[in-house]
């Protein structure tokens, strides 16, 4: 098993070293800078596209070599801890595990709180991440958020799950949901969105994102509760897959592509990078959070 492993890794170090060679960057020009589509600047807020980086490929191919095992209920189920300890102890052995969960807007952190606690007693590990922000995701998190640009993360529709997984990792980034996208849950339960924030962090996504706040007023020294406008083109929507680019479209936004394999770019974006490190390259600031 091992070995055909490393024979597909192969494979694809040389298919990817193929595609470097048949568009080269040109003497004194970065990869990074060849890959511009259109001039960049440093965005005023960014935008990452959740589901498209919790992939378990883009994950391996971000040089994650551990097995991923991802497992994904029915969207209104919880998987039970039998369910989630049995899939723990076949990779029991790995020093990084990744769970990717189909998390409803049932879900709870005490849910998330639970299962964490159940792996420690039982392997005495705190290595165990089963929380929604993913490694990917915290790197560009950090890293722009070094460089005071807020983040908004696209995860799910439980606002409450996403400010307890921002918290638990110390992380201060602007969170929207799908809302604009799901108007059965916003006209269903708007209530719940509007007032599932009541720490930090709060949501502002009228449509058009025209602007944020946060409500601790950290905001470029606004006052509490006070939004900031921000222009489309001071955005930049991060993904992994350009089918999720749409959001960028809808507000005018700059799209930036993870791009890691082989395959064609169909769809136009501003930009595509293999890296966060090449996209601050690309921004011409250091990379910071290291």
């Amino acid at each position: 098993m091992g070995s055909r492993k490393r024979k597909a890794a192969s494979s694809t170090d040389n298919s990817r070293s193929r595609k470097r060679k048949a568009s080269a960057p040109a003497p004194g020009e970065s990869e990074a800078q060849h890959n511009v589509q259109l001039p960049l600047k440093m965005p005023r807020l960014v935008y990452i596209h959740q589901d498209a980086l919790i992939d378990s490929r883009v994950m391996l191919q971000h040089g994650v070599t551990n097995t991923i095992k991802k497992f994904r209920p029915r969207r209104t189920t919880f998987p039970t801890a039998p369910q989630i300890l049995s899939a723990f102890e076949t990779h029991r052995n790995l020093e990084d595990i990744w769970f990717e969960f189909g998390v409803g807007a049932r879900s709870t952190p005490k849910h998330v709180a639970d299962w964490t606690a159940e792996f420690a007693r039982l392997y005495d590990t705190e290595g165990v991440d089963l929380l929604t922000v993913y490694p990917k995701t915290r790197e560009l998190l950090a890293e722009f958020e070094a460089h005071n640009v807020p983040v908004i993360v696209a995860v799910t529709n439980n606002l409450e799950l996403v400010d307890h997984v921002l918290k638990e990792h110390d992380l201060l980034g602007l969170v929207a949901s799908y809302v604009k996208y799901k108007p059965s849950y916003q006209e269903s339960e708007p209530e719940a969105f509007r007032d599932s924030f009541d720490g930090q962090v709060k949501p502002w996504f009228d449509g058009e994102l025209r602007g944020y706040y946060l409500a601790n007023g950290a905001a470029e020294g606004a006052a509490e509760g006070e939004r900031q406008p921000i222009n489309a083109e001071d955005v930049l929507v991060v993904t992994t897959a350009a089918r999720h680019l749409s959001i960028a479209n809808d507000i005018g936004a700059k799209k930036c592509l993870i791009h890691l394999s082989d395959k064609a770019v169909a769809e136009p974006v501003d930009v595509v990078v293999g890296s966060t490190e090449e996209l601050m390259e690309l921004l011409d600031v250091p990379v910071l959070a290291k």
